[in-house]
């Protein structure tokens, strides 16, 4: 499972897709319209297309919290970018060498 909370379009949304396997799922949590064309492509690969648009409540969050404290949900880091200039330090991450050939990260870039 992916959940995305960045895709606005096609484009940024393949990136997320390019990491599950048939019998994956991608979560989006943006409030962006997808193309029904876009939607049956995802469904002809094998992959399930979801939107969640929920309100952040304390409750949710303990209960999320609670799930990280004991390991069942858990974030793939695949990169760290440190530096005063953290937002654009990560939107250059793709195009570093790293990135570059490797095929796509397998977890999220943080600062």
């Amino acid at each position: 499972m992916v959940l995305d909370p960045i895709s606005l379009d096609t484009a940024a949304r393949a990136r997320s897709l390019a990491v599950l396997r048939p019998g994956g799922t991608l979560v989006s949590i943006l409030p962006v319209p997808i193309d029904p064309d876009e939607l049956a492509d995802i469904a002809e690969r094998g992959i399930r297309y979801e939107a969640l648009l929920v309100e952040a409540d304390g409750a949710g969050m303990q209960a999320i919290a609670d799930l990280v404290e004991t390991g069942a949900l858990r974030a793939h880091i695949e990169a760290t970018f440190p530096g005063p200039w953290r937002h654009s330090s990560i939107i250059r991450a793709p195009r570093s060498p790293r990135f570059i050939g490797g095929g796509a990260p397998r977890g999220c870039a943080a600062s």
